[in-house]
């Protein structure tokens, strides 16, 4: 019983820290941080040149949602001071339930680097390279099916009546490629800087499903599923050990994969493990292409824009699916806490016992859905980012302040959050700089931080963070040790980079030009 309670806790804690892929804003306020370029392609670094490569490269590492909190999900019974959730009886559903978006947005995004490095160009040129490692997984869950989850009012329903949930949109995913990248940002006068790159992408690895249709019609006596599902999936696999999928039921193809099968399948005969060149080769070809501007309309003042990662990937090595489901479920409704069903030998509710249930259901829902292949290739769009800034700066470039606008195209969706940031420059090798974050539904806010030291010719270390938690509750579970978790974020994220620099030194390098 610990061990399923200490499951469902980090699985809550995932699911509320677990939006694609994000960077971190506050980056842009670190002028003298060499990778500041990933923000917009057209800033250009304060040094000569710099070089970082792994495994102390740069790093980006970003997990979030962008409705719930772990305090959403997690929260304290007035009446037992115990830990529950919003199934348990005494949760106020519908507080949850205002917490949603109309479709809540859930991911996790890494960006590890190989290899980056940049050199200026004569005066006004800047040049940079860069070989990066991403993996990107996220989700889409519409809100009715939280309704769904909680009960939906089907307590409340006259017999014979019937709710209806639409869960079109629900789906999730995940995709791993390699970026290798060239840019480069020329400075054409006091008032306007252009930069650009384009990129060169190898795909690894890549798996979605989606739900084009879904539908379920629920009663105090049955639901009933109705949609239509799309299957893709790609990577160093070998499609032709596949069992046949054409009007194939689900059930009977992970039989076969369990060894129910008449024919079993054994899962590294789909990934040959030791055809090492076979998993490095790609799977999958595709190209990016970043556009940025810095226009300065008047001393002191300056306006940014960017479009990062407009592009795709072919997937070539890939198989695509159809799924079509009409089933219905007798004598299922909300779980009730005082069922004996789902209580053990000593009367206490036990979660092993749903699970189980719920287990047994999904065996009766894959019966009856149908596999049909729609085809081999595709292509897919990586996430797309619209970067504006506006920013002064005073006293001599010591403080700046500022304001950015990121928007992200992710799913055929628009998700846009607002940065106001601070910073602070006393001298050229040492900046710091502080954020305050706003998301697209203005409900709730972070504050961020970062640093960017880097002594004269020397090593550079950048540290920025987005959405610090400031609030940590400790949850427990029926027994189950404390866990310190952040319960008011949403977002978690985090950049860090060490990179070699030289030509940092203003005075220096106008002496030797002298000479």
């Amino acid at each position: 019983m610990k061990r399923i309670q200490t499951i469902l806790v980090a699985l809550a804690a995932l699911f509320t820290l677990s939006a694609s892929a994000q960077q971190v804003t506050t980056l842009y306020f670190l002028e003298n941080a060499p990778m500041r370029h990933t923000i917009n392609p057209a800033l250009q670094p304060v040094s000569n040149g710099y070089i970082n490569f792994s495994p102390l490269g740069w790093m980006n590492y970003s997990v979030g949602n962008n409705s719930l909190t772990v305090s959403d999900v997690l929260f304290v019974d007035p009446e037992t001071k115990k830990t529950i959730t919003p199934l348990h009886p005494h949760a106020d559903k519908q507080a949850f339930l205002r917490s949603l978006h109309s479709m809540t947005l859930m991911d996790a995004s890494m960006n590890f680097s190989w290899l980056n490095m940049g050199l200026r160009i004569k005066e006004n040129g800047y040049l940079m390279i860069g070989i990066n490692e991403r993996i990107e997984a996220g989700g889409t869950l519409p809100k009715p099916m939280f309704d769904f989850v909680l009960g939906g009012g089907m307590t409340s329903l006259a017999q014979g009546s019937i709710n209806t949930f639409n869960l079109s949109g629900l789906g999730a995913g995940g995709t791993a490629f390699t970026e290798i990248g060239a840019g480069y940002s020329h400075r054409i006068n006091e008032k306007w800087t252009i930069g650009g790159k384009l990129k060169l992408l190898l795909g690894t690895m890549d798996a979605t499903v989606r739900s084009k249709t879904l539908g379920i019609d629920a009663s105090t006596d049955a639901w009933r599923i109705k949609g239509d599902l799309a299957v893709e999936m790609a990577g160093p696999l070998n499609f032709d050990k596949l069992p046949d999928m054409n009007e194939r039921r689900l059930i009977d193809v992970i039989n076969e994969f369990s060894g129910g099968g008449a024919t079993p399948i054994a899962i590294d005969s789909l990934i040959d493990m030791r055809n090492i060149p076979g998993l490095l080769r790609p799977t999958g070809y595709g190209a990016a292409i970043d556009f940025g501007f810095v226009w300065k309309p008047i001393e002191h003042l300056q306006v940014t824009g960017a479009l990062n990662d407009l592009g795709f990937i072919y997937w070539t090595n890939a198989k695509k699916y159809t799924a079509s489901m009409d089933t219905t479920f007798n004598g299922v409704g909300t779980i009730d806490y005082s069922d004996p069903a789902f209580r053990n030998q000593d009367g206490q509710f036990d979660t092993q016992l749903v699970i189980d249930s719920l287990l047994n259901n999904i065996k009766g829902l894959a019966n009856n859905i149908i596999l049909h292949p729609s085809g081999s290739g595709y292509a897919k769009m990586v996430t797309a980012r619209l970067n504006i800034g506006l920013d002064a700066n005073f006293w001599d470039n010591r403080v700046g302040v500022g304001i950015v606008s990121a928007t992200r195209l992710y799913n055929a969706r628009l998700y846009e959050e607002i940065t106001f940031g601070v910073a602070f420059r006393p001298v050229r090798w040492f900046n710091i700089a502080a954020t305050y974050s706003l998301m697209n539904n203005g409900k709730y806010s972070n504050i961020g931080a970062g640093l960017s030291f880097m002594p004269y010719d020397g090593i550079n270390l950048t540290l920025a963070m987005d959405y610090i938690p400031t609030s940590y509750a400790a949850i427990d579970m029926n027994g189950v040790p404390k866990y310190l978790l952040p319960d008011k974020a949403k977002m978690v994220n985090l950049a860090l980079g060490f990179s070699v620099c030289w030509g940092t030194n203003p005075k220096k390098n106008k002496d030797k030009d002298k000479n």
